[in-house]
């Protein structure tokens, strides 16, 4: 038993007492014996290890950063709020007995099991470690990791992992990187619009002067060929000339709905003859700050790209209002893209087309407009199975009352002729 006594001194200390009976040599008990021993200072020692460990755990709870336990194998011990919500799960206590690979996209495991492994075994690592997440409902996440092997006496050793989302210092490095490659690009094609439009001028002017001398039905139609040409050349130089021009936006308050039926009507000429055009349009304007002028420029491209990758099937339209947003969105039934491209589209000279149909500067001019309206993009495609990309635009001035903007019934155009 403990009890607190008092010293002669006057100072308390912790008491511990061993009674054990005392009996003779009939067995009979006679009295007891006392041992007592002076557990202060354990006891002292023992009382500032809970304090320590409760400091210990109020740090670990508010840590900013997401921080785990993990054992030997990557079985989750512990987790903190931060690293519940880094994975995408409310109650930190519903990780325990997970292994960290669950959480992992596959491709990521072998790097990681390679980095315990190391870590356990004192061999040199590279941290930051980076991988990446994929938390339900989310974009890819950008992690950096750093971690350290806590070994103590009696026990397994385990890691304390501690991981930061750098997400978004990854895209202000990748925003930065592109905005030099742009500028850089920009000097590249102005002085090569400036080198090759001349010449092309030229060749338009002679072709046009034979043209008109010619009689032999041979030469007339080489001279269509070489114009085919040129007109070609001028369309990769218009491109690069697109890079130079700033994509400042200019947003006022515009019917939306009119500035997407102005873009239709601007793609007929790109419609195949097998292709539906579907439109799901508001049947009350939609009103919402936009630069109409660069918004129908944005549109037309990514429709002539759906007429394009559609040889038979349907394009649809559709513009929604939701809340403090709203959304475009060009569905196709075309060809799909891969995976592999899908990562690359928006970066420039990345294209599915053949180089005679431009150099795959559309979707990086499409994404500079929708950025300027503090605005994103997304693509969902898969091969064979056509292709929908969605623009979203905030839109603060829907909160105010208006007009019912639901979707009418599909409007459905014929089949070009």
């Amino acid at each position: 038993m403990e009890t607190v006594r008092l010293r002669k001194d006057g100072r308390k200390i912790v008491v511990s007492l061993a009674v054990s009976p005392l009996r003779d040599g009939a067995g009979r008990l006679i009295g007891g014996s006392t041992i007592a021993r002076d557990i202060t200072e354990r006891k002292r020692t023992e009382q500032l290890v809970r304090r320590s460990e409760a400091r210990f755990r109020q740090l670990f709870e508010v840590a900013a950063d997401a921080t785990f336990l993990i054992d030997r194998r990557g079985t989750i011990l512990e987790a903190n709020p931060a690293g519940a919500a880094l994975v995408g799960v409310k109650d930190p206590a519903a990780l325990r007995g997970i292994n960290l690979g669950e959480l992992l996209p596959p491709r990521e495991l072998e790097s990681a099991r390679q980095y315990l492994r190391d870590l356990l075994h004192d061999r040199p690592i590279v941290e930051p470690f980076e991988i990446h997440l994929e938390p339900a409902g989310s974009d890819r996440r950008f992690i950096h990791v750093r971690s350290r092997v806590i070994r103590e006496e009696g026990t397994d050793p385990y890691v304390q992992v501690i991981a930061r989302d750098v997400t978004p210092e990854k895209e202000s490095q990748r925003r930065l990187l592109e905005s030099e490659r742009q500028a850089s690009m920009g000097q590249v094609a102005a002085f090569v619009a400036h080198e090759i439009n001349t010449p092309l001028t030229n060749i338009s002017l002679l072709s046009a002067n034979l043209a008109r001398e010619a009689k032999d039905p041979a030469v007339l139609e080489k001279l269509v060929k070489i114009d085919a040409q040129r007109r070609t050349a001028a369309n990769i130089v218009s491109e690069l000339l697109s890079l130079t021009r700033s994509q400042d936006v200019t947003r006022i308050p515009v019917d939306v709905r009119g500035v997407v039926e102005a873009a239709i009507e601007q793609t007929g000429a790109f419609r195949m003859p097998d292709v539906r055009l579907v439109q799901e349009l508001p049947k009350d304007p939609l009103i919402a700050p936009v630069d109409p002028l660069r918004m129908q420029q944005a549109l037309v491209n990514l429709l002539k790209n759906a007429f394009q990758a559609t040889g038979s099937g349907s394009v649809t339209v559709r513009l929604q209002s939701e809340n403090d947003h709203i959304t475009i969105a060009v569905l196709d039934t075309g060809s799909g893209i891969d995976p592999e491209m899908r990562a690359r589209l928006f970066q420039p000279f990345v294209t599915t087309k053949p180089r005679s149909e431009g150099l795959g500067l559309g979707l990086v001019f499409v994404k500079q407009v929708v950025e300027g309206h503090d605005g994103s993009i997304q693509v969902i495609s898969e091969p064979g199975r056509g292709s929908t990309f969605t623009i979203t635009l905030p839109n603060p001035s829907d909160k105010a009352p208006a007009k019912d903007t639901k979707a009418a019934a599909p409007r459905t155009t014929p089949k070009a002729p």
